[in-house]
């Protein structure tokens, strides 16, 4: 048997506050609290973090297992939104070295290639509209909160 609820009780936190700190989905986690539902470890470990506790204060053992003296908890929940606004500064990283390193590219290749001929063929090769799109997706994709 588990010592979820009395352990978040003694916390002073809600159930509300477990299952935004821990990001299981409020049913499971109430489940998990009942006992309704066997909790995955993985799980366990979110609802120990989640409480600033370790997984052994949340088992209930009647062979009482001494507990570490120090509270286990996590500096920063990384959440979605986190995982987001990183992936969207990584991405915004990426698209000024992928426009940086076009021009260096666009450059070499005007000098290799200026006062020729081919210069003239490889600029009517290169679709514009699909460069704006490409571009303005991006732009979209960078812009969305």
């Amino acid at each position: 048997m588990l010592k979820i609820k009395e352990v978040r009780e003694e916390k002073k936190l809600s159930q509300d506050e477990v299952v935004r700190l821990s990001g299981i989905p409020k049913r499971s986690y109430i489940n998990y609290e009942n006992g309704q539902t066997d909790v995955p470890i993985s799980k366990l470990q979110n609802i120990a973090s989640a409480l600033g506790v370790s997984i052994l204060k949340l088992i209930d053992n009647k062979h009482q297992i001494e507990e570490p003296k120090e509270e286990y908890q996590l500096e920063k929940k990384t959440t979605l939104l986190d995982v987001r606004d990183d992936l969207k500064a990584d991405l915004a990283i990426i698209a000024e070295g992928m426009t940086t390193n076009f021009e260096k590219v666009a450059g070499a290749l005007y000098e290799s290639l200026k006062g020729q001929q081919k210069i003239i063929r490889f600029i009517e090769k290169i679709d514009p509209d699909k460069i704006n799109k490409a571009t303005g997706k991006l732009d979209e994709f960078l812009e969305r909160k």
